[in-house]
């Protein structure tokens, strides 16, 4: 009778201890899982759109010490962050093939990681890289060579960490790991060793010099587009101010004249090319007189304008950007006088498509894209030029 209570005592024993460990693994499993997404996301930025990942140290853990399968789970959900981080997902086609061969590869080949990791970069994701970036992201050489050099240096790193830390530490044993080939010869261990002392400072090196290259050129380019925005502003300052000098004086002659004011604002229409149309109103709104075509609908000549801020305004006023006919418009207005007595408004439909032809298309030269914001920090819709 008491051996079999001692049998029970026992068999309950190491159920207990068979739970603990399979909650103790589930729950490292899901912070290598964490972890492996947060490398990524925390990303160490080297230069433009180039960034130094930690992420691939936690999913060759999992690949290590939970297999092939939950090796792939892990690199799906570390490098999608790359979709967003560089906005194709060519990095992200390959850092999950690299966990599915080293994976492959501790099942069937051989126990050293990092010498997988290498052969894998050699003969499958060094080329493939060249192909994603040529052939179908058409990325220049320049930029392809610098790339095929960052990253497979970049997962040969992480893969010679997490080696250190398998071959090293007691992570397997404590996860009770049957699988993992957890065991360092004397020459694995010494050429771990080796590559790291080399490796690792050369690579803390490298990282500062570029950040500091990265750092000059964000100066350089930010002095840059200063120089362009103060072009930019003097330029359209002075187009401003002469265009609504140009609108006063149309605006303080006789308008009693309907045929001479018609002659008059067509020819300032044509003075100034960035007015689309140019229309006399009176304070309700309603066109007197203008340059738009008028044989689409007349009865549209005799509606009033959506404008009654700016058509009781005494002084000249720009309006926000608006949308006539599907296209971005900025209406200028200039106070129409008689007797110190407000008479109507002279609107000028200004073609934010002729600014920017003007005023930014020439700015380009160095310039991939250049944008054109309102007072309210928003993008004006047609201002923006690659």
């Amino acid at each position: 009778m008491m051996t079999v209570n001692t049998a029970k005592l026992g068999n309950s024993l190491a159920s207990e201890k068979h739970s603990q460990h399979r909650w103790r693994s589930t729950i490292v499993l899901l912070f290598l899982l964490v972890a492996g997404y947060l490398g990524n996301y925390f990303s160490v930025p080297i230069l433009f759109h180039i960034d130094w990942l930690f992420g691939n140290i936690f999913v060759m853990l999992v690949v290590s010490l939970y297999g092939l399968a939950w090796g792939t789970v892990a690199a799906v959900i570390s490098s999608s962050h790359t979709i967003s981080l560089w906005h194709h997902p060519y990095g992200f086609i390959l850092l999950t093939l690299e966990a599915i061969f080293v994976g492959w590869g501790l099942r069937r080949r051989s126990s050293n990681l990092l010498l997988i990791d290498v052969v894998y970069w050699t003969i499958v994701g060094f080329p493939l890289l060249w192909f994603l970036y040529g052939f179908v992201g058409k990325v220049p050489a320049q930029g392809i060579l610098f790339i095929a050099l960052k990253n497979p240096l970049n997962q040969i790193c992480n893969a010679l960490i997490t080696s250190l830390i398998v071959t090293h530490t007691p992570i397997a044993k404590w996860l009770r790991v049957k699988n993992s080939k957890t065991y360092a010869s004397f020459e694995q261990t010494l050429l771990n060793l080796l590559v790291a002392f080399v490796l690792l400072p050369a690579l803390m090196l490298t990282i500062w010099n570029c950040q500091d290259a990265t750092a000059t050129q964000e100066k350089s380019t930010l002095a840059r587009l200063e120089d362009i925005r103060q072009d930019v502003s003097t330029n359209l300052a002075n187009w401003h101010q002469q265009s609504v000098g140009k609108l006063q004086a149309l605006a303080s002659s006789d308008l009693s004249d309907t045929s001479g004011m018609q002659e008059q604002i067509q020819i300032a229409r044509q003075t100034i090319p960035e007015f689309r149309n140019l229309y006399i109103t009176d304070t309700d709104g309603k066109i007197m007189n203008s340059t738009a075509v008028q044989n689409t609908n007349q009865n549209n000549v005799n509606n009033p304008l959506p404008f009654p801020a700016l058509l009781t305004a005494k002084q000249p006023l720009i309006s926000n950007v608006i949308v006539i006919s599907n296209s971005p418009t900025i209406i200028q207005t200039v106070p129409i006088f008689q007797d110190d007595r407000l008479l109507g408004q002279l609107l000028a439909e200004i073609d934010i498509n002729t600014l920017k032809q003007r005023f930014l298309v020439s700015q380009t030269t160095s310039t991939r894209m250049l944008s054109l914001l309102d007072s309210k920090i928003e993008l004006l819709p047609a201002l923006a030029t690659n």
